[in-house]
């Protein structure tokens, strides 16, 4: 029998002049998790596209459990036992978790009298096997990220999966929904099914890979085994070089109030008795769980979301911030955690993207000034070293990285003095993310002052001059960077309020 679950020889895919794939060889053992690593735009999504029957390679061979195959399909690679759990999970709000794992052309019983009885039951088997308590019969509109994405792989089981592929799994999970997931992995490969783990994650993919592949430019660059691998190493891999790291550098005093909330509080939302201050030129860092309420908090301050009761004050003077529009007349602006469906237009263009919050500015009375429209757009993205082809080019065509930048030049081009910037580094390759990271350093040292929301702990211990802490809608922690540690951060974020 062939060792091999897959094997990509010579694979090449071009999209018009652009090269995605160049000559790619590499393989997944069976009963293995193979890691895959690379920075946006390296060829991760290519070539996740081509194992799921979506597009077919320009050149090369794919070699399927030892025999030579195209995949022409989706429909042909699940019958393969090949099947993607994607970032953005394809599934059904309005229907049940039964009902999403047997939704398709073979339904049990038929698409007019499905056979519910046996689906619940084979869902509960099937449920029992990864060891998970969900529901059978609850919508999943109601369900976690966590619990839907326990729901897909629960479908390709129940489809006789062989080769799971996990495109960035861990996005939006909670500790304790990734550690679920850990565990489903190990009993996925315990029962001999392979699994190709893509993450952005370093820490991640070291600790559940066997082996860990690199794409660099849409070529292969070589693999690890998970006991030579360290975090060092494979950022190595995935730009070609040593990755500068920020250093934790000291906190500087800072005194003047910029922003001050008192007593806010929003019942629908869960928000309770929230309180702090924001100085002048100072990165204010929030932590916390998933589910904690700092994306809900950044919403209110931006007026999405109207207070029912508390006060927010700006440089000492009471507001009242009704809308988003308010806010940025205000002098703030919002990047939001779910850039794909809160922050991008994904019809338009790179320029609109990057000037639709500033289109009053960059007009004559009431036409709009494409002159002014191109110079911005063109200013910002050799500032912020944006890579795209054209600025013509449409928002959707480039890669999480690049799309980000976009969203940070649209509000940097407006000079609001404070950002709220909630997860600005999810879902992006490491070499991107020092490069935000250290351009909210520069922002700060040039007068901006940043509330920043982040997962990643690392993270707000290097950059945030203060970190505040939530757990269910309050804030259970104030730390400044001296004080800090993860251990600190992780027990006020667990803290069980009385309130």
């Amino acid at each position: 029998m062939p060792e091999n679950i897959i094997e990509f020889k010579n694979i090449t895919k071009r999209f018009g002049g652009t090269t995605a794939l160049d000559q790619v060889s590499f393989t997944a053992k069976k009963g293995e998790v193979t890691g895959l690593i690379g920075e946006n735009g390296a060829g991760k999504s290519t070539l996740i596209k081509i194992c799921g029957g979506v597009i077919e390679p320009n050149e090369g061979q794919v070699f399927y459990e030892g025999e030579e195959i195209k995949i022409e399909s989706p429909r042909m690679a699940e019958k393969l036992g090949i099947s993607i759990v994607h970032q953005e999970l394809p599934i059904c709000e309005n229907m049940t978790v039964a009902q999403n794992i047997f939704l398709g052309p073979d339904i049990p019983g038929g698409k007019i009298f499905p056979d519910k009885k046996f689906m619940h039951k084979r869902t509960k088997e099937l449920f029992s096997r990864l060891n998970i308590e969900i529901p059978v019969n609850k919508l999943v509109s109601k369900c976690s990220l966590g619990q839907k994405q326990m729901i897909i792989i629960a479908k390709s089981l129940a489809r006789d999966a062989n080769f799971v592929l996990m495109d960035e799994p861990t996005t939006a999970l909670s500790p304790d929904e990734i550690d679920v997931l850990y565990d489903v992995l190990q009993r996925l490969t315990e029962e001999g099914i392979s699994v190709l783990f893509v993450s952005h994650r370093l820490n991640e993919v070291i600790k559940v890979s066997d082996r860990i592949c690199a794409l660099k430019d849409g070529k292969y660059v070589g693999d690890i085994s998970k006991d030579e691998a360290t975090e060092d190493k494979l950022a190595s891999m995935m730009v070609g070089r040593d990755v500068e790291t920020i250093s934790k550098k000291a906190s500087v005093a800072k005194e003047d109030k910029i922003l001050e909330v008192k007593n806010l509080n929003q019942e629908k939302i869960g928000l309770k008795d929230i309180s702090f201050n924001l100085k002048k030129g100072e990165v204010l860092g929030f932590a916390g769980l998933q589910g904690a309420g700092r994306s809900e908090l950044a919403r209110t301050l931006i007026g999405n979301f109207k207070l029912d009761s508390g006060e927010i004050y700006l440089k000492g003077e009471k507001v009242d911030i009704n809308s988003p529009k308010k806010a940025i007349e205000y002098g703030i602006g919002y990047l939001p955690e779910d850039r794909g469906n809160l922050g991008l237009f994904k019809k338009l263009d790179v320029k609109t993207n990057l000037c639709i919050a500033n289109i009053d500015n960059l007009s004559n009375y009431y036409m709009v000034n494409n002159k002014k429209i191109r110079e911005t757009t063109n200013k910002f993205k050799d500032q912020l070293d944006i890579k795209l082809r054209s600025i013509s080019q449409n928002i959707d065509s480039l890669s999480g990285g690049n799309q980000q930048k976009v969203l940070l030049a649209r509000w940097l081009s407006l000079q609001p003095e404070i950002l709220i910037l909630d997860e600005p580094t999810r879902g992006i390759d490491v070499g991107t993310k020092n490069e935000i990271r250290k351009l909210i350093i520069d922002l700060v040292e040039k007068g901006y002052s940043i509330i920043m929301i982040s997962s990643e702990m690392t993270e707000l211990l290097s950059i945030a001059d203060r970190i505040l802490v939530m757990s269910r809608g309050h804030i259970t922690g104030e730390f400044t960077r001296e004080e800090a540690t993860e251990e600190k951060i992780m027990k006020a974020a667990v803290q069980e309020t009385l309130l």
